[in-house]
């Protein structure tokens, strides 16, 4: 349905008005931070994060090893949150960076 062009005149209080749409927006951003909140809860695979900072699985590696990037270990499988992929993401912008000087 396609209200494009279509106005309703209603005669509501501005206080109203006001309230109706903070709580329009009040609603909009709390789905907003649930969705930022799950995503830093989420878990990825190596090749996951392998494919999202476009480094093979071995730099992968060595950067675990030399702590760019935090490991989760869960039984046998590693994982990796995503607030530590988007860490990783910005100390290996700046290890790129600073070798092109």
């Amino acid at each position: 349905m396609n209200n494009t062009g279509k106005f309703i005149l209603h005669s509501t209080p501005i206080s109203d008005l006001k309230e109706i749409i903070k709580e329009v927006v009040t609603g909009v951003l709390e789905n907003n931070q649930g969705t930022k909140e799950s995503n830093n809860t989420k878990l990825y695979t190596r090749q996951e994060v392998s494919n999202m900072l476009g480094i093979s699985l071995p730099t992968l590696d060595t950067y675990a090893k030399d702590g760019i990037i935090q490991v989760h270990k869960i039984g046998s499988q590693i994982r990796y949150k995503h607030s530590d992929v988007e860490k990783a993401l910005k100390k290996i912008e700046v290890v790129k960076y600073s070798h092109r000087r």
